[in-house]
């Protein structure tokens, strides 16, 4: 069964103590109370005095995992929602990060984010890589029983369908990029959309325009999205951001049984052929 934020926060305290104590890391990155806004924000620690910031609430939406890319040489240490420990699990498959400078405390049993859709199709509650945890594991047959009748986003829609749906949903698109730069596996260091030589994408916002961006990130997207609804999560148009990302996640699983992030030993998705895999078609 899913850990109540309570018991959380009152666990990463303890072992935030305990990491401090036992590693001699840079940092602690995990959640804690933002000192104007009030909400649950990313918080960086130095010291195990601070280790009383710790939270865990059901606003604790960003991906902390993407902020680590940053401080990529030094030994830190990082709270991982499940999410969270397959972004990682990928960046450390794809040499993004050194195993050994990074010590993960993962959240067992996650109970989930208040508005994020990829929470209610979750099929990772335990975290796939820690070197603590916190929080009671959650069986196989506990999330079986929850995931029994749920259906992901245009499941059952034909390729018509779900192409208006996208222009529907992409028209109130702005161009903003807050997708992008919330999603823990965008971490090109100079996105195509912001190259002149050759220029993809020219400036300026319009319908054309805004397809042409969501539907070349997708095409980065297949092996390499974790569905962890940061996307979503931070489009301030309320897009279903997710739409197109999470049905070739499911899709993946359901032809080649894959799974971005369930281990740093994992290949990726197009790096593991086998001429006898199904070629259904990109939109089917």
């Amino acid at each position: 069964m899913a850990t109540s934020y309570n018991e959380i926060t009152r666990e990463l305290r303890e072992i935030a103590a305990e990491v401090f104590a036992e590693h001699d890391i840079k940092h602690l990155l995990g959640f804690g109370r933002g000192e104007f806004s009030g909400l649950t924000e990313p918080v960086f620690l130095k010291s195990p005095e601070e280790a009383e910031r710790l939270i865990f609430q059901d606003d604790a939406a960003p991906m902390l995992s993407k902020y680590l890319l940053k401080y990529k040489p030094d030994l830190q240490a990082v709270v991982a929602k499940p999410c969270d420990s397959r972004a990682l699990a990928y960046y450390i498959s794809e040499a993004k990060i050194d195993r050994d400078n990074l010590v993960i405390i993962g959240i067992n049993g996650c109970p989930g984010i208040e508005g994020n859709t990829a929470c209610q199709e979750c099929d990772t509650r335990n975290p796939v890589i820690a070197d603590y945890t916190v929080g009671e594991e959650m069986s196989q047959e506990e999330l079986a029983a929850e995931l029994e009748g749920v259906k992901y986003l245009l499941e059952d829609m034909t390729p018509a369908e779900r192409r208006e749906h996208y222009s529907r949903e992409f028209s109130r698109c702005t161009q903003c990029y807050a997708c992008r730069d919330a999603c823990p596996v965008c971490y090109c260091d100079h996105c195509y959309v912001e190259s002149n030589q050759p220029e993809w994408l020219e400036e300026g916002s319009s319908a054309d325009k805004d397809m042409i961006f969501h539907l070349m990130r997708t095409m980065h997207m297949p092996g390499r999205c974790v569905n962890c609804g940061a996307c979503e999560m931070a489009c301030p148009e309320g897009i279903e951001m997710r739409s197109m990302t999470t049905h070739l996640y499911h899709r993946a699983r359901k032809l080649y049984d894959y799974r971005p992030g369930i281990s740093p030993e994992q290949p990726t998705l197009f790096s593991d052929f086998d001429k006898e895999d199904s070629e259904p078609g990109f939109l089917q």
